[in-house]
């Protein structure tokens, strides 16, 4: 009985070495991309749903084609209920129907970078209030910092932040210059709307 197991079962503390070193090791091999596939269970009552639209998003960004859909009845998965679909000629068409929407996203991780980059410290902090507009804002001296000392030099290591000098400021425009044209006061900017084309003018809707 599983009751009976249970019961029997016994808990006791197990002294854990932490004193050393976390080591990663590779291994495996790389799996071509044709090859991963995007599982979705629903209802079978569901069919005549439209299960694929929704998810074509998430699939243009991990650029997964295989799309399963099972559906079940209480639970159960027949055969016959599970459609195996190649949709990269969906996630095309989505693509090109979302474009402005695209170029805005990609305007937007340019002006972010470029200006992590030239910042003092390399840290910004982004605020979207529900109706509002995107705000990039300098982070404040007691705000902390995302990673540990310990991680953040690993990951320098790893990125050879060592080996390069660090950007200067001023030759892409004053810091402070930038941040002002992103003040709270000023209610109209919304740098999601621009792109290369305005300059990042802050006034594209």
């Amino acid at each position: 009985m599983l009751v009976t197991d249970i019961e029997d079962l016994g808990v006791s503390e197990s002294p854990v070495n932490i004193s050393n070193n976390l080591v990663v090791l590779e291994g495996g091999e790389n799996i071509p991309q044709s090859s991963i596939f995007d599982l979705k269970t629903r209802s079978v009552y569901t069919r005549n749903k439209d299960h694929l639209g929704d998810q074509l998003p998430r699939l243009w960004i991990s650029q997964i084609s295989q799309f399963v859909l099972a559906y079940h009845e209480k639970g159960l998965f027949r055969q016959r209920d599970i459609e195996i679909k190649d949709v990269k000629s969906d996630i095309e068409k989505w693509q090109d129907q979302n474009q402005p929407s695209l170029n805005r996203l990609a305007a937007l991780f340019r002006i972010i970078i470029e200006n992590t980059q030239t910042s003092n410290d390399g840290k910004l902090e982004l605020v979207w209030s529900k109706d509002g507009s995107l705000e990039v804002r300098k982070q404040l001296p007691d705000a902390g910092d995302v990673l540990s000392e310990p991680v953040k030099k690993q990951w320098e290591a790893w990125l050879g932040v060592e080996n390069e000098e660090k950007a200067d400021p001023g030759k892409s425009g004053s810091w402070e210059e930038f941040m002002a044209t992103l003040s709270d006061s000023d209610d109209q900017s919304d740098y999601a709307a621009c792109d290369a084309e305005c300059g990042y003018c802050g006034k594209c809707v």
